[in-house]
């Protein structure tokens, strides 16, 4: 009883924290609007807190995946890598944007549109199986 209890405690932890990393990078993705921006946050001119983005991905990293429920394993890896690559995308583009010709930059808006969907799906399927869960502790 007591385990089943902190998986769920744990399995609740990891849907808020999916639910702030869907947050941190949709908004991250507006703050990341057009080429221009991007040279002023590589440049300095406007701040871009990208550690937020680390953190939260480091949270997660460290969730143990043998205390959640089987259920919430692959979602669970698939939102840390989403995550990841997004945190590598933002600085990949930063650190070389001056080299990149407008179709990279396109590239690299779709690819965060794609990320933003991805992590809604994911969050939405870690959210369904944690109240599955719940219902069934």
């Amino acid at each position: 009883m007591e385990q089943r209890h902190a998986r769920l405690e744990l399995a609740k932890t990891l849907s808020v924290l999916a639910a702030n990393c869907a947050k941190a990078i949709s908004f991250s993705t507006r703050q990341l609007k057009d080429r221009e921006t991007i040279h002023k946050i590589a440049d300095g001119e406007i701040y871009f807190d990208l550690g937020e983005i680390r953190r939260l991905g480091d949270s997660i990293a460290t969730i143990p995946l043998y205390n959640l429920p089987d259920t919430l394993v692959t979602p669970t890896m698939i939102l840390n890598g989403t995550q990841r690559q997004f945190r590598e995308k933002v600085e990949i583009a930063l650190r070389l944007h001056r080299e990149m010709n407008a179709e990279a930059f396109e590239d690299l808006f779709r690819v965060f549109g794609e990320m933003n969907e991805s992590i809604a799906k994911t969050c939405e399927g870690i959210e369904a199986e944690v109240e599955r869960f719940q219902r069934e502790s």
